[in-house]
């Protein structure tokens, strides 16, 4: 983890400060993992390590920047750009499959978890893919809205009624 992002990790933590979390569930992945601990690694709430709070696996993009794939794969990001759920990426996970995944782990959380407050970090896919998910958007609007690396969104679910997000 670099200095950016240990310095928005700290701003987190101290905007969390004071809200009651029963559970963190984390990706597995280190940078994950490291981001939590310095969040919530200092409260009484249990880290839960999940692979399928993982980023997208990305095949044969894994390792490159969006410069580096765009000129490789310039018809391919294109179309990725466009219709994510379209673009085959080389050796990749598909779209459709890393939205189910999430969301079955989101859904599961919430089940386990009924009636308590918990936390999820993750990657940015990750995380749009779960706001997607609440906000009820449609695969179109999948890049709809932009995601901070350090944004906090606070997503309400009682059951009964669409989720309300609030971002922090």
């Amino acid at each position: 983890m670099n200095k950016t992002g240990l310095a928005q990790a700290e701003k987190i933590r101290a905007k969390l400060k004071g809200l009651k979390i029963d559970k963190v569930f984390c990706s597995d992945l280190k940078r994950s993992c490291q981001t939590a601990g310095i969040i919530f690694g200092n409260r009484k709430c249990g880290i839960s390590k999940n692979a399928n709070l993982r980023e997208m696996h990305f095949g044969k993009w894994e390792g490159l920047n969006y410069r580096q794939v765009s000129v490789k794969y310039p018809r391919l990001y294109k179309k990725w750009l466009k219709d994510p759920f379209s673009a085959d990426i080389p050796l990749g996970e598909k779209m459709n499959h890393f939205i189910s995944r999430v969301k079955k782990e989101l859904n599961a959380i919430i089940n386990k978890e009924e009636n308590k407050t918990v936390a999820i970090v993750s990657h940015l896919g990750v995380m749009r893919a779960i706001l997607n998910n609440c906000l009820g958007a449609k695969k179109e609007d999948f890049w709809g809205f932009k995601i901070e690396p350090k944004a906090v969104y606070i997503i309400e679910h009682n059951g009964f009624s669409k989720p309300q997000v609030y971002k922090l």
